[in-house]
């Protein structure tokens, strides 16, 4: 009864849907309205299992001439090498750097986020803030087993998809995409981030650690 959870919370401010940035920066990739725009947004670490996505967009994007890859990073060329080394489906990898202020609006491009990690005590316990702001710009998240809350709450919140590492992933992110009310997530996933994952929305838990 004294314990209080309080997620990692995005800002209000700088995440959210810009319905004139999605089109403006998906005209600028060469994307059409039927493109499916996957999205990786992070750094290069090894806990970030980078390779693991790379690996896992290829795939799907070799599945899917649809879908295109989208990865958004400071450590670009770094990136591209990478990409270049799996050899990567001709055109359908897109890989970019931007200040701060600008992720949301690559953000709203896409059409869905990816985070993947290992299912160890100390993501068991991590409170990403990178799901937050992904699902604040309309993205579902595609995520691995063992990451925080999250890993069960956005499946069972229709936010989300829990990949089975044991089989064919890049066939339930296919599937996932196939899903007749796909194109519906999005108002869906921001309609989740407002009201789990913001300062406001968890003001009475606030006030219930500092009044005592």
């Amino acid at each position: 009864d004294d314990i209080v959870v309080i997620p990692s919370c995005f800002n209000e401010h700088s995440f959210y849907f810009d319905q004139e940035a999605r089109k403006d920066i998906r005209a600028s990739f060469g994307l059409t309205e039927q493109s499916i725009l996957l999205c990786y947004s992070g750094g290069m670490s090894a806990w970030q299992r980078i390779d693991d996505i790379i690996s896992l967009l290829k795939r799907v994007c070799s599945g899917n001439r649809r879908c295109h890859a989208l990865i958004l990073t400071t450590s670009q060329e770094e990136v591209v090498r990478r990409i270049q080394g799996v050899q990567f489906p001709d055109g359908q990898a897109i890989v970019r750097g931007c200040h701060h202020k600008d992720v949301h609006r690559f953000l709203s491009a896409a059409d869905i986020g990816f985070i993947m990690r290992h299912d160890t005590t100390v993501n068991n316990v991590a409170s990403p803030v990178k799901v937050g702001e992904y699902l604040a710009c309309g993205l579902p998240v595609i995520l691995t087993r063992g990451i925080g809350d999250y890993s069960e709450m956005l499946p069972k919140a229709g936010v989300g998809l829990l990949l089975d590492e044991t089989k064919d992933t890049a066939a339930q992110v296919l599937q996932f995409i196939d899903q007749a009310d796909f194109v519906n997530l999005r108002n869906r996933a921001i309609g989740f981030a407002c009201s789990r994952l913001t300062m406001s929305a968890n003001r009475d838990q606030y006030h219930s650690l500092y009044d005592g």
